[in-house]
């Protein structure tokens, strides 16, 4: 049987010794994802290109790195890319997750309000609520106070800001820590990581 497959998107990077214009991913990733027990597949800044994949994928995480256009981000292909794939994960296409600035994208889609967070690049943290209860990683400038309509919230830090949070009816969820930067990889995140995904 043919493992699970896992659209990643990527971040993108100015070369400019080389005049270029990169995707990149960190290898962690695909390790994570592999411990997912499914098979990972990195997706270009390139809209026509991931149309064309999407019918392929039994699921989709929005990684980190850099921040989405409306919060300053400068890579507008990579927001046309993470807005389309939610836009089919809302339609029920694939369940979706967001990861730091995959949440930011996915807060955003439906309206979410940022401030600045103080203390919260390069610190880990305690974090509180139903998938709270631990220490986790934190590279993010900016946070979100309160979840847009109905998403739920699942955990925050100690200064109220979200730390993860998920739709009540649509397979979408997020969180703020980055999963795949904590080695070994946390057995609580391998197992949050496939039911947001709904692995077998």
């Amino acid at each position: 049987m043919p493992l699970p497959v896992i659209g990643l998107t990527q971040r993108v990077e100015e070369v400019a010794d080389w005049n270029e214009r990169r995707d990149q991913l960190d290898q962690n990733w695909v390790r994570f994802v592999q411990a997912l027990g499914a098979v990972a597949l990195p997706l270009p800044n390139h809209l026509e290109t991931v149309e064309a994949l999407a019918e392929g994928l039994s699921g989709v995480i929005l990684t980190g790195g850099g921040d989405p256009g409306a919060l300053g981000g400068t890579a507008p292909e990579r927001d046309a890319v993470e807005q389309e794939l939610i836009r089919r994960a809302s339609g029920g296409a694939f369940p979706l997750a967001g990861v730091c600035r995959g949440f930011q994208s996915l807060a955003c889609a439906f309206g979410g309000v940022f401030a600045e967070a103080t203390g919260h690049i390069g610190t880990p943290h305690p974090i509180e609520g139903r998938w709270g209860g631990r220490t986790v990683n934190s590279f993010h400038r900016y946070g979100l106070p309160r979840a847009p309509g109905p998403w739920i919230v699942e955990a925050r830090s100690a200064d109220g800001l979200i730390e993860a949070m998920r739709h009540p009816t649509l397979p979408l969820a997020a969180v703020m820590w980055h999963p795949e930067r904590t080695l070994p990889f946390d057995p609580r995140d391998i197992a949050l990581f496939r039911n947001l995904l709904a692995l077998p």
